[in-house]
């Protein structure tokens, strides 16, 4: 009963994450949250309580900053009702999604292989759809965008990038499975994939995401390969390196990528910047609309346009939380990081990869595009959520006293490491 708990929380939170990359409507991935999500983590606090998903540092920080954004719209914002009222059930959902990926992490991490082979297939999966009906349309001067979370030109590729590093977090992580030589093979194409999809969306953030992160994770497997099969790593690399040579110098893709300079990215940060001092210490709350705030209204004047938000998720949760919102989500991203490098590994350093790698998909998303922290299920749930909540999960694990034993805080996750 325990084990069939824990599958179907995890198979329903999968098959939402899944589904969400190839339909645009909402209903069919939204139901396995709202019917298979949600009672899945009733159910297993029903069983086993709620403690476990908050014995650690970073899990308080995030549920408090989740509560925290929920609640503050009521006494600041000038929003509607409504609005407010949309807050606080979108913080409860976001509350069960937490406790879903704390818990079903797990399982992830118990099976790290197989886990993390559904990860990359699905991030392959994905892409080639969306690359699929981008040609099929036959037009190649739009921007690239596909279903679903991947509809939008930048949040679609950061999204399969978001995923990529979880299931290369999950491919390095100790395991009895062994690696094969199709592991790589699947691991190579979904990151050419992104990759073409990054370009074809004309997204510099994205572009320059995958790069920054193929090349940490390229280092990363050259040192956890065994010797004798190195050179596909190296081999890997070198055909990387000269494709990538050759394709950023060409004239067209360089005109294509440059066309929209900076999109205003320094105009909306200086006004957000510049305009926080009424509201630094709660912020202006999460039901307001960044076009109605001040800076927004600053940022249109200066620039023509209006934006959904700050374009960069330290100042965006600054101006809906204030300086209280920003310093849990600071307290939480230090805790994770603290943790994950004094993490007891006693034989092998590739949780602290897995993690790093993931943790540095989610800055580089984040820095110049953001995402809304208190959302209805979207892109967000998966450019902001989810990489902080894998590494929650992660960070609890280490190893044993008995050398080569591999187990969680919460006695959750017990594995050999003979990988």
């Amino acid at each position: 009963m325990k084990a069939m708990s824990k599958q179907f929380l995890n198979v329903s939170l999968l098959a939402f994450f899944f589904l969400a990359l190839f339909f645009n409507d909402g209903y069919i991935y939204r139901l396995f949250f709202f019917a298979g999500v949600i009672p899945g983590v009733l159910w297993s606090f029903k069983k086993y309580g709620f403690s476990d998903c908050l014995k650690s540092t970073p899990a308080v920080f995030l549920a408090s900053f989740i509560f925290y954004l929920s609640f503050n719209s009521f006494f600041v914002s000038e929003a509607g009702w409504e609005s407010k009222f949309d807050q606080l059930r979108w913080g409860i959902e976001l509350l069960f999604l937490s406790a879903a990926v704390i818990l079903s992490s797990r399982c992830w991490l118990y099976s790290p292989r197989i886990y993390g082979r559904l990860f990359l297939m699905a991030v392959l999966a994905g892409g080639l759809y969306t690359l699929g009906i981008y040609i099929v349309q036959d037009d190649f001067l739009v921007r690239l965008s596909g279903n679903g979370f991947l509809s939008h030109p930048i949040q679609g590729p950061s999204t399969l990038l978001v995923l990529w590093s979880i299931g290369f977090g999950l491919y390095i992580t100790p395991s009895q499975s062994p690696v094969r030589f199709l592991d790589h093979f699947l691991l190579f194409l979904s990151g050419v994939t992104i990759f073409f999809m990054a370009l074809l969306s004309q997204s510099r953030g994205p572009v320059a995401a995958a790069l920054v992160v193929f090349a940490f994770s390229l280092g990363a497997l050259y040192i956890f390969t065994p010797a004798v099969r190195r050179w596909i790593i190296f081999g890997v690399a070198i055909v990387f390196g000269f494709g990538l040579y050759f394709l950023l110098f060409q004239d067209w893709l360089i005109d294509m990528l440059t066309a929209r300079k900076l999109s205003y990215r320094p105009e909306i940060w200086s006004a957000v910047i510049n305009n926080l001092k009424d509201h630094w210490l709660i912020g202006v709350g999460t039901a307001t609309k960044f076009s109605d705030t001040v800076p927004g209204i600053v940022a249109k004047k200066n620039t023509g346009f209006i934006f959904d938000h700050a374009h960069n998720i330290f100042l965006q949760v600054w101006l809906s939380g204030g300086v209280l919102a920003l310093f849990m989500l600071l307290g939480a991203l230090a805790s994770m990081i603290r943790k994950l490098f004094t993490m007891e590994v006693r034989l092998k350093r590739q949780p602290v990869f897995a993690g790093s790698a993931v943790l540095i998909v989610f800055f580089m998303v984040n820095l110049t595009d953001t995402a809304i922290p208190i959302s209805a299920p979207r892109p967000d749930w998966v450019l902001f959520w989810l990489p902080l909540l894998f590494v929650t999960s992660l960070v609890s694990c280490q190893f044993g006293e008995k050398q080569g034993v591999w187990y969680s805080d919460e006695s959750a996750v017990r594995m050999n490491v003979t990988a």
